[in-house]
């Protein structure tokens, strides 16, 4: 079952409550099954208790601007984090709110801890009955989330109710996992605070519908695919510290010297596995390429959960995050790569390098609204397509620098630079909206 569609189920089958927890449960629930899947929500509820039991009765004083982290990778404080020198340089101070289990990884303050009503909603989440069941999720998953929310729920709410009259602005890297929704919910019942979302990521089904009072979206594309998802236009703002310097194209754009794969076959949100369709076309630029010619870019999930490239020469092809070939420099690459991947950031970041970046045309059921921000100007079908266009791009100066003009009104679609007041304008647009409220559908 696609993300959609399973926010959809859970909302019938357990109520509003329950969607607000959709990511967490999903997520379990597509990783784990049977007792495996009620043990992993049981063991995930205890850790979240013994956090929450052991965070101080009052937080810090904060700041106006508040940024709440629950990750610490380029999906949490790597999408915040570089948003804090422009707000230092206009004179305001930030505090950072991280999730108690970065503590010691990313400098910020705790939350309080739940208060007695947060624990009791907590017990009383593991009695809830849903209305109908879902397909290979377990109830007691679904209980164990919603206990967890309560409980964070409840930490943040005490913290933002707990630091005066100070906070007028929450920052989040996204509106959906237990932690920053529970931000989102704690800010709307306290009025003067906005919470503002900035867009980490290509807007795949999980970012919908969308809680935070602002979403920070990249450009012009991904305000079209917030907008075809019921996002209201008076909500989105639009800017990223990823839109980089213009720069002109060189007259004699160099050659790609290899192909690089960027893997991702761990993710369910295409509504399909893409496991199958990289692995095969590993196999099929592994045949046709040399050693030299030929890497796969593991994504940090990869690393972390395994990926199906253990057979054959694979293993030595593939490269753990992070990888250079995909940094902006201030200076175009001497030798620049034909990067080949399906719908990923890093096809952007690839393209920002000035790297040649080629999309793989695989038909998937779910976020369509991803791809059409994500899928660049040229496309493939096959490994044999891709070495045949590697081939044209060495040989053809005229085909290099038309394919390098059309990826770079792509990449001027997808990512806009930020005004220099960017959370001042953020902060008056948007409309009113009421506790209990969500955006979207």
């Amino acid at each position: 079952m696609d993300f959609s569609r399973f926010e959809q189920s859970l909302r019938r089958a357990w109520g509003d409550d329950a969607a607000l927890a959709r990511h967490e449960i999903y997520f379990i629930s597509r990783r784990k099954r049977g007792w495996l899947q009620i043990a992993h929500a049981t063991a995930a509820l205890l850790r979240d208790a013994w956090l929450c039991a052991r965070l101080p009765r009052h937080s810090e004083s904060l700041s106006a601007t508040v940024c709440a982290v629950s990750l610490a990778g380029a999906n949490g404080w790597g999408s915040i984090s570089p948003l804090l020198p422009s707000l230092q340089a206009t004179g305001q101070a930030v505090s950072v709110l991280i999730h108690p289990k970065l503590q010691g990884t990313i400098p910020g303050s705790l939350p309080a801890a739940p208060d007695r009503m947060g624990w009791q909603l907590a017990i009383l989440a593991l009695f809830k009955q849903s209305r109908a069941t879902i397909p290979e999720v377990s109830p007691w998953t679904v209980r164990c989330c919603l206990a967890r929310r309560q409980l964070w729920r409840s930490a943040l709410h005490s913290t933002l109710t707990g630091a005066g009259s100070e906070v007028r602005a929450i920052l989040l890297h996204n509106d959906f996992d237990l932690f920053s929704a529970a931000a989102v919910e704690s800010a709307r019942e306290i009025p003067p605070i906005r919470s503002l979302c900035i867009q980490h990521g290509l807007p795949t089904d999980e970012f919908f519908p969308t809680r935070a009072d602002v979403q920070l979206v990249w450009g012009n594309s991904s305000r079209d695919a917030y907008l075809s998802h019921n996002t209201p236009l008076d909500t989105l703002a639009i800017g990223t510290y990823r839109a980089k310097p213009p720069r002109s194209l060189p007259k004699l754009i160099p050659a790609p010297r290899r192909i690089l794969l960027i893997s991702q076959t761990h993710t369910p949100v295409y509504g399909c596995s893409l496991e199958h369709g990289f692995l095969r076309l590993a196999i099929q630029l592994d045949a046709y390429l040399d050693d030299q010619s030929f890497r796969i870019l593991l994504h940090p999930e990869e690393t972390r959960l395994g990926h199906p490239y253990g057979i054959g020469n694979m293993a030595s092809r593939c490269r753990d995050a992070p990888h250079a070939e995909l940094a902006f420099q201030g200076a175009p690459l001497s030798q620049p790569a034909l990067v080949l991947g399906f719908c990923s950031t890093a096809l952007a970041e690839a393209a920002q390098a000035r790297n040649f970046v080629l999309g793989v045309n695989w038909e998937v059921p779910a976020s369509k609204a991803a791809l059409a921000v994500g899928s660049p100007p040229f496309k493939i079908n096959d490994a044999e397509a891709a070495v045949e266009l590697f081939k044209r791009l060495s040989q053809d100066h005229e085909f290099r620098s038309e394919w390098m003009q059309r990826q770079t009104q792509w990449i001027n679609d997808m990512f806009k630079p930020l005004h220099g007041n960017w959370l001042q304008e953020c902060l008056m647009s948007g409309h009113s909206i009421q506790p209990g409220e969500e955006q979207g559908p």
